[in-house]
């Protein structure tokens, strides 16, 4: 692995520690009160009470989005912005706890999110669209019953290399040719150019590769 690699990662794994070490969560009779005092106009009970709902968005994230392919920080900030949108229309006479509030909120921010860049189109596996196991990773692979599932992973490998070198490229880095998977915003950063473009040549490359397969198989 390159050294910007794994720069990349060292930094990630530090910022995932300083989220770590992030305030736990008021309590509600707390938040009532810093509430008041935001109504009132203390906009510094505000930024209180969102820098200590920020674990709770971790903890949603990591139990309803826990998926290789979303980046953590990304999703954190999504569901902060979705807290803070929402944050003028929590009503203290409903009798609802704040924290549930919140993660609701969150929630559906970054629900609205992930539909908008159609992660779920972007976050198939090459296993996904040929069904097929990670084969080329297990030592302990039987031959005799896996043959065929094992030789449409090589071919699968072999039509990488026809690719475009810089669908190559982010094709190996996204679904861990190397045994080490990265994010979009990762392979942005490795390649300096904008998620966006990333996205792009990820989606142009995965089809590509579906279409070349199909026309392989075809000629078997």
């Amino acid at each position: 692995m390159s050294k910007t690699c794994y720069n990349i990662l060292a930094k990630r794994k530090k910022n995932m520690k300083e989220l770590n070490n992030l305030p736990e969560p008021l309590g509600q009779d707390q938040i009532v009160i810093l509430y008041k005092q935001y109504q009132e106009g203390n906009l510094e009970a505000k930024k209180t009470i969102l820098n200590h709902n920020i674990k709770l968005i971790i903890d949603l994230i990591r139990k309803n989005f826990n998926n290789p392919y979303y980046d953590m920080e990304e999703l954190t900030a999504i569901g902060l912005l979705g807290i803070t949108e929402c944050f003028d229309k929590y009503d203290l006479s409903r009798n609802v706890n704040f924290s549930t509030f919140a993660v609701y909120c969150a929630r559906m921010k970054i629900i609205a999110y992930l539909k908008k860049i159609k992660t779920n189109i972007i976050s198939i596996s090459i296993n996904d669209f040929i069904n097929i196991d990670n084969l080329l990773k297990d030592d302990n692979v039987d031959i005799e019953y896996n043959y065929d599932l094992k030789e449409e992973h090589i071919i699968i490998r072999q039509l990488v290399e026809e690719l475009k070198e810089n669908e190559q490229l982010i094709i190996k880095l996204y679904f861990g040719f190397e045994n080490k998977r990265h994010t979009q915003k990762e392979i942005s950063e490795i390649l300096n150019v904008s998620p966006q473009r990333v996205q792009f040549i990820l989606k142009r490359a995965l089809n590509r590769l579906k279409d070349n397969f199909e026309k392989h198989q075809k000629t078997i």
